[in-house]
């Protein structure tokens, strides 16, 4: 026993070492198809959010401003602190969101136009997505509701307004909306459900469990984030629970097919055997639980829909530091 727990303390102390040396050769996400997931060290121990590629180049939303990304050159386009960033179909335009309010960068020429104003207090518009034909955007609407309970505090609905006329139109409750190509609708989070709705008869359905979902450019897929719990009786009434955050696509075909195209395990800081020891007789269900190494967020197709990026946080072991990458999975 004395050297298994060793063993157990040396693995612990090493392995976060093996990952921080070997992160590039390190398979984050199970590709599809061909090739690899490439991590990109621009993104390091910071706060990330959601990339933007059209024809090769990068965008990004970090704390201090918008970048672009390209030939392995990082340069900052815009000053400031946006937290979303989306661009239009034709590669011109910028929509992010910052201060709770929308804007739109000109690529072209530099110039910021703000579209929609919030407040960041009460009400806030965020996460703008661009509509086919560039002609308007979706987007989330959040307020606070001072008259509602507690836990129920913050209102979100989906929003779509047309850049030219300024016209906007509630469409339904809930966030992180994209068109869906070829199909009429939109895909959308409420709760923790993923939810198909057409545009044409304004149906709903809900297609899976999850968050923040994506439609590729060509509307044949969705990628979004969700969590995989698995939950072992190890004994009467002791159990081992393990959540652990993957990506998912799914098919816009019927919404059926699906498939996971990340890997992950627990990040095991408790250890089971000393947790079981210390367990005292209940009759109550007593459940040592796990969430996992890795955190993935924000999945986005790249323009021609055979990649997506996103990001993963890499949660830390007890002497570690928290690590994000923008990652790259091609399909």
């Amino acid at each position: 026993m004395g050297y298994l727990s060793f063993y157990k303390k040396l693995i612990k102390i090493l392995l976060p070492c093996f990952i921080y040396i070997f992160i590039s050769q390190i398979i984050i996400a199970e590709p599809m198809g061909k090739g690899s997931c490439e991590p990109f060290n621009i993104i390091d121990n910071n706060i990330v959010f959601p990339a933007a590629e059209c024809g090769g180049t990068l965008y990004l939303a970090k704390q201090d401003g918008l970048y672009r990304y390209r030939n392995n050159s990082l340069i900052r386009l815009y000053k400031g602190s946006p937290n979303y960033v989306s661009i239009s179909r034709d590669g011109k335009l910028l929509a992010f969101s910052e201060g709770g309010s929308i804007k739109i960068y000109n690529l072209g020429s530099g110039e910021v136009e703000e579209i929609l104003k919030g407040d960041y207090k009460e009400v806030f518009y965020e996460q703008p997505i661009w509509l086919p034909k560039d002609k308007g955007l979706l987007y989330t609407k959040k307020f606070l509701d001072i008259s509602a309970k507690a836990s129920d505090l913050l209102k979100a609905f989906v929003y779509t307004i047309d850049l030219k006329t300024k016209e906007q139109r509630k469409l339904t409750e809930g966030s992180s909306a994209s068109f869906v190509e070829n199909k009429g609708g939109i895909v959308f989070q409420r709760d923790n459900s993923i939810i198909y709705k057409s545009l044409k008869d304004n149906s709903e359905s809900i297609v899976d469990e999850g968050m923040l979902p994506r439609s590729s450019p060509d509307g044949k897929y969705i990628a979004y984030v969700k969590v995989n719990t698995a939950i072992t009786e190890i004994k009467s009434r002791v159990f081992i629970e393990e959540n652990l955050h993957h990506i998912w696509i799914m098919s816009t075909g019927d919404f059926s097919t699906k498939k996971r195209i990340t890997c992950n395990y627990p990040l095991k800081l408790i250890d089971e055997e000393a947790w079981l020891k210390k367990l005292k007789p209940s009759k109550e269900m007593q459940i040592l639980s796990y969430s996992g190494r890795y955190c993935y967020l924000y999945p986005t197709w790249t323009s021609d829909s055979n990649n997506i990026y996103a990001i993963v946080r890499v949660y830390p072991y007890d002497n570690e530091r928290l690590i994000s990458y923008l990652i790259r999975i091609p399909l």
